[in-house]
């Protein structure tokens, strides 16, 4: 192959190569729930199992992932007063990333500007939710 030849190979397959890195450079990951402007309420989640869990809460009979909390974290979600079923009734759900199984809570009842903290041991088996 000529020098001028493979030069210009070289230049189209650039050309065609830089779009490509630049939208991938420009992509974000999708955020599970939107920013919280006015009333609210929060959850606090302190996973001390080995593996990273998605944290879910179940309200009204539908069921809304708020994010992903790293193994051995602790993770605060600020979150909106929709997700809350009708009279604040709601249970939180965490389901393992990388692995069976998942732990529900117990019913529990929320109200505006209420903190949940939900305590996940390493055994997953069981956990402990208060709310302030």
């Amino acid at each position: 192959m000529s020098p001028a030849l493979r030069q210009h190979s070289l230049r189209g397959a650039t050309g065609l190569l830089a779009p490509l890195l630049l939208t991938l450079a420009c992509a974000r990951a999708p955020h599970p729930i939107t920013p919280v402007i006015g009333p609210s309420w929060s959850l606090r989640v302190e996973n001390n199992h080995v593996l990273d869990l998605d944290v879910f809460v179940i309200h009204g009979g539908q069921q809304s992932r708020v994010g992903t909390v790293t193994a051995a974290q602790v993770h605060e979600f600020h979150l909106p007063m929709y997700l809350l079923g009708p009279g604040g009734e709601i249970s939180l759900l965490a389901t393992r990333i990388g692995g069976p199984g998942e732990l529900r809570s117990a019913m529990i009842i929320v109200q505006r500007g209420e903190h949940v903290d939900w305590f996940i041991p390493r055994a997953f088996e069981h956990s402990a939710v208060s709310v302030r």
